[in-house]
């Protein structure tokens, strides 16, 4: 009972610009929001430094954007980190039917899909914007979705797709 009532209250004081944890005898201790947003920070420079696209991959995933935005079906792109180098990679092939997709997506292995898909608005205009799939099955082992979750910011940025 003591434990639900700290949690409360912690999360209340969460409210008012602090962010609180829980001591190893349930106790509240405080950390600045300052401090925990340059950790925030850190990490995701730490991400970025940690993860790379060539240039190849880049280029391919510029000409999708552009291309998909004209697209009248919907297409995608399969992404994939390289274990040894931390590369983000993808195969030259546009998958453009969701059949397509379901084959190339791996059981037991994580990926990210850039997907536009077309849709018309009430104003009758079409519109493809892009999402990110980040796709990580149950069956992947814990250091594949840790890689995988390790560079999900960094991808959405590159892809341009917004939250």
């Amino acid at each position: 009972m003591r434990l639900k009532a700290s949690l409360n209250m912690s999360f209340k004081l969460s409210l008012n610009g602090r962010v609180c944890g829980i001591s190893q005898h349930f106790g509240i201790f405080w950390e600045n929001l300052a401090e925990s947003k340059k950790s925030v920070e850190m990490s995701l420079t730490m991400s970025s430094t940690l993860y790379s696209f060539n240039d190849e991959t880049l280029s391919k995933l510029r000409k999708f954007r552009f291309a998909s935005a004209r697209a009248s079906t919907m297409q995608a792109l399969v992404y994939q980190i390289d274990k040894k180098t931390y590369e983000i990679k993808t195969d030259d092939e546009i998958i453009t039917s969701l059949e397509e997709l379901v084959e190339e997506i791996p059981d037991n292995t994580p990926r990210y899909i850039v997907l536009s898909y077309p849709i018309k608005t009430k104003d009758g205009l079409t519109k493809s914007p892009l999402l990110l799939i980040y796709y990580r099955p149950q069956t992947s082992t814990q250091d594949m979705k840790m890689l995988y979750a390790g560079a999900v910011e960094l991808i959405r940025e590159k892809a341009g797709v917004s939250k």
